[in-house]
């Protein structure tokens, strides 16, 4: 790794490192006025479970990334919801990617002006800014680029000195940062484009080492599909029609790609998450992009025609992007994939090194005070139009409801120690699309204090906006059964308890009275006309003596009876009252 920075002098890497320590702090700064994002929460509940094999091979989605659950898993043990941690790695990732990437520049170009233009494009690019800000996002993306780099790298010493070792690790490279973020494998192409804009099809040698890199980009990519086919492989989807998924590409080019040569978007639409805005950039920039890139694919054309295949990885990329992500999305989101750069961020590695790969070609200018004037104007363009996009995605980023959500929670667990809490669900405005929402899952993650509707004591509940505070249920059916045990169970077998009046369909929680003698493991079942619904509690075991259990539904259901059943021999069970309904604070 040493040699890839050998290319340089002192003055380069420091004024790279600052670009890349500047953008790190400018994104970590940013990072900091939101928090937790629609899936984060989620797969930290996942991560705390640990790094077996098994929580770790847990499909994403229609993802298998092994990768992502043990970062997560790394959160939740070492600095469980604290997302200044977060913040932290992914400024140290970001900043690695961008070392990589200008040493990248000058092993290929070796010109100081050069890379540090192009290190200044990669960094500060808003292709990759919305991803640093979502944690899931970054932990697909950010180690996809580093790896990516690498494998670029990788190639490059492949290419020059032919050493078997070489050609080993970019396999590698390229397997971990699939197990990351699968879409990662696109790299290729621009290893492709990197052999084939530097080397000659007539030299036979050359040719042959193509091959064999080409042979272990293969085998890494066999490996990974061998790994993802055996944890079931991607769902049954409805995928675009060809029309559709050309309209499609065309959306992302002009919504996503274009935008970015002029520094843009500058604007994003508030969607739902309305926290995390979607690319909405104004078509004039759109169009000065399009100008831009058309004018830099003409150099191209006219000095250097290799330089092209620069240009035509970005091409296959996007046309592969959108062919594996409306696979998988359209039929859910429709067409916001084109305007969400989660599934782009990484397009500005070969957004990047096909841009300096044609600025490399433009001949020096008659009339250089013009040139520059004109360069000098052209780079305040963009820094401005970067720090636009940065400010107004900042606004919407900020408005991330979690930040309060898990401060007051934090809070008032440091507050109240040891707490028996209601397995209620986190708000969809926190963690939308999830089906891991339980509030005391996320309440471990800050406190292992944390009983889950304990008979021990009546559970509290945490409200919408993460404060604890005492709670009632809301009632809207119940049994009175009284003091003379009409409901009894001796021994293994099932009573049935009928409500007063049915309850419609809904998520339901329940209180019910007892009197056991011995200690008596239970199964609690509600029946209607939807079916039978099981219901959850903190322990299966209710406690020898008078006590109150405290159940919820395992899922939604209408309700006319309790069906509690038991199938140890020594039972004992009288059932007393139980009153169905929806916890709420208590006045």
């Amino acid at each position: 790794m040493r040699r890839w920075y050998a290319a340089g002098d002192a003055r380069l890497w420091c004024v790279t490192g600052a670009v890349a320590v500047g953008s790190s702090g400018v994104l970590g700064l940013l990072a900091r006025r939101g928090s937790w994002y629609a899936d984060d929460l989620d797969f930290l509940i996942v991560g705390a479970r640990g790094f077996g094999v098994e929580d770790l091979l847990t499909p994403v989605n229609d993802h298998l990334a092994p990768g992502l659950r043990a970062t997560y898993a790394l959160f939740a043990w070492a600095a469980p919801l604290n997302y200044d941690f977060t913040v932290v790695l992914r400024g140290l990732l970001w900043a690695a990617a961008v070392m990589l990437m200008a040493a990248l520049l000058q092993r290929l170009y070796g010109r100081g002006g050069l890379t540090v233009v192009g290190t200044v494009f990669y960094a500060l690019s808003p292709l990759s800014m919305p991803s640093f800000m979502s944690l899931s996002s970054a932990v697909n993306n950010l180690p996809a680029h580093v790896l990516g780099l690498v494998f670029l790298h990788c190639t490059l010493d492949w290419r020059e000195r032919g050493r078997n070792p070489s050609l080993v690790a970019a396999a590698c490279s390229l397997l971990a940062s699939m197990l990351f973020w699968e879409k990662s494998a696109l790299i290729v192409l621009s290893g492709a484009a990197l052999l084939l804009s530097r080397d000659s099809t007539s030299d036979e040698r050359k040719v042959h080492r193509w091959w064999r890199w080409a042979a272990a980009c293969t085998v890494a990519g066999a490996a990974f599909a061998i790994l993802y086919v055996s944890r079931g492989g991607p769902s049954p989807s409805d995928p675009p029609s060809f029309a559709r998924a050309t309209m499609l590409w065309a959306e992302s080019l002009w919504h996503t790609l274009a935008p970015v040569v002029a520094g843009g978007p500058l604007t994003w639409a508030a969607k739902f998450p309305p926290s995390f805005g979607l690319a909405s950039p104004p078509w004039v920039v759109s169009a000065a992009g399009t100008i831009v890139a058309a004018g830099l694919v003409g150099v191209c054309v006219l000095r250097d025609r290799r330089a092209l295949w620069w240009w035509a990885a970005l091409v296959g990329y996007s046309v592969a992007t959108v062919a594996v992500v409306g696979y998988g999305r359209f039929a859910t989101f429709g067409s916001v994939f084109t305007r969400h750069l989660h599934y782009w961020s990484d397009a500005s590695v070969p957004l990047t090194l096909a841009v300096v790969a044609s600025l490399a070609l433009v001949p020096p200018a008659r009339f250089p005070v013009v040139r520059r004037a004109t360069c000098t104007g052209l780079a305040l363009a963009w820094l401005l139009a970067v720090g636009a996009s940065n400010l107004h995605f900042g606004q919407l980023w900020a408005t991330n409801p979690a930040k309060d959500y898990t401060r007051n929670l934090t809070s008032s667990l440091r507050d109240r120690g040891a707490v028996n809490l209601w397995d209620t669900l986190v708000p969809d405005r926190i963690l939308p699309l999830s089906d891991n929402r339980s509030v005391p899952a996320v309440a471990r993650l800050i406190s292992r204090d944390v009983e889950v509707q304990d008979p021990s004591s009546d559970p509290l509940l945490v409200r919408d906006d993460g404060a604890i505070t005492a709670s009632r249920l809301q009632v809207w059916g119940r049994s009175t059964n009284g003091a003379d045990c009409r409901y009894l169970l001796k021994g293994t077998g099932s009573v049935t308890v009928p409500l007063d009046q049915p309850v419609p369909s809904g998520y339901w929680y329940f209180r019910i009275g007892y009197l056991a003698n011995p200690d008596t493991t239970v199964d609690v079942t509600a029946v209607g006309d939807s079916g039978k619904v099981a219901l959850v509690s903190g322990s299966p075991t209710w406690p020898a003596g008078l006590g109150t259990a405290y159940l919820r539904a395992a899922r939604t259901g209408d309700i006319r009876y309790v069906v509690v059943s038991t199938r140890e021999p020594r039972t004992n069970l009288c059932i007393g009252d139980i009153t169905v309904g929806v916890p709420e604070p208590a006045p």
